[in-house]
C-alpha cells in the first residue's frame, strides 16, 4: 500500500472510532440545542429574528468545532498508545508520520461532518424565517471551517506528547491567545517596560492570528466588516485559508518530529 493509501486507512479508522464517542454525540445535541434556542430567541426579538438566528448559529458553529477539535483531537494517539494498539499498527509497514497525519485527517473527516450537520440545521433554521444561506453566509463558514481545522492541527500537535485533558487544555488556551492577537499587539504598544513589551511581542508572533476568522463587527483590510451589512470578500477568505494551512503544516511538522522521537515504552 501507497503512503497516501496507509494515511487514508488510518483516516477512516479514526473516523469511525470518532464518530462512536459520546462525546461527539453531546457536543452535537447541544450544538442543536442552541441552534432551537436561536430560534426561540429570535421569535422573541423585535424585527430581528434573522439577525439573532445567524448571530447565535454561527458563534455555535465555531465554539463546538472548537471543542470537539480540542477535546477529541487532543485524544487522538492517547487511546493508541494506552491501549497498546499502536505497537500492533507501527509493527506493520506503517511510519510515524503517516499514523500522526491519518490521525489529524481523520479528525478532519469528524469536523468536517459536524459542519455539515450543523449549517444543514443553520438552514433549516434560516428558511424557517423565509431566508437562505447566501455567499455571506457561506464566507463566514468557510472562515470557522478553516480555523476549526487549525485548531485540529494544534491539538494534534500537543497529542503528540501530552496527556488528553493536558492537550484539550494547552490547545483551549492557544485558541483564547489566538484570537486576541490583535489586543495583545495593542498592549504591548503601551506597555513600557522592555522585558514585558517583547514577550507580548513573541505570544503574538508565535500564536496563531485565529483573529482572522472571527472578523465580523470589527474591521478587515481597513473596513468595517459584518455578517449582516458588507463582509469580506472571497479573496479574504483565500487567504486567510492558506493562512491556516500553513500553520496546520508546521504544527504538525513538528508535532512528526516530537512523535518520532517519542518512547513508548
Amino acid at each position: 500500500m501507497k503512503p497516501l493509501g496507509r494515511i487514508w486507512a488510518i483516516a477512516l479508522n479514526t473516523f469511525r472510532e470518532a464518530i462512536r464517542q459520546k462525546t461527539l454525540y453531546v457536543v452535537a445535541a447541544f450544538a442543536a440545542g442552541v441552534k432551537l434556542l436561536a430560534v426561540a430567541l429570535g421569535e422573541m426579538s423585535l424585527h430581528e429574528e434573522v439577525r439573532v438566528v445567524k448571530d447565535i448559529s454561527l458563534g455555535a458553529l465555531s465554539i463546538f468545532g472548537v471543542a470537539v477539535a480540542a477535546f477529541v483531537g487532543g485524544a487522538l494517539l492517547y487511546k493508541e498508545i494506552d491501549k497498546k494498539t499502536i505497537f500492533t499498527v507501527l509493527s506493520k509497514p506503517v511510519h510515524r508520520h503517516e499514523f500522526l497525519l491519518g490521525k489529524y485527517v481523520g479528525l478532519g473527516l469528524t469536523l468536517t461532518t459536524l459542519f455539515v450537520a450543523l449549517v444543514g440545521l443553520l438552514a433549516i433554521a434560516l428558511s424557517l424565517r423565509g431566508v437562505s444561506l447566501d455567499a455571506t453566509l457561506m464566507k463566514q463558514v468557510a472562515l470557522s471551517y478553516s480555523e476549526v481545522l487549525v485548531v485540529a492541527a494544534i491539538a494534534t500537535f500537543f497529542s503528540s506528547f501530552a496527556s488528553p485533558f493536558a492537550a484539550g487544555l494547552f490547545t483551549v488556551a492557544l485558541f483564547v491567545v489566538g484570537r486576541l492577537v490583535p489586543d495583545i499587539v495593542q498592549v504591548s504598544k503601551k506597555v513600557d517596560n522592555p522585558l514585558t513589551h517583547a514577550a507580548l511581542r513573541v505570544v503574538a508572533r508565535v500564536a496563531p492570528n485565529l483573529h482572522l476568522y472571527a472578523v465580523s463587527g470589527g474591521q478587515a483590510d481597513g473596513k468595517e466588516v459584518s455578517i449582516h451589512a458588507t463582509f469580506v470578500s472571497w479573496s479574504y477568505v483565500a487567504q486567510a485559508a492558506a493562512y491556516g494551512l500553513l500553520w496546520s503544516a508546521a504544527a504538525l511538522l513538528i508535532g512528526i518530529v516530537i512523535f518520532r522521537r517519542r518512547d513508548f515504552v
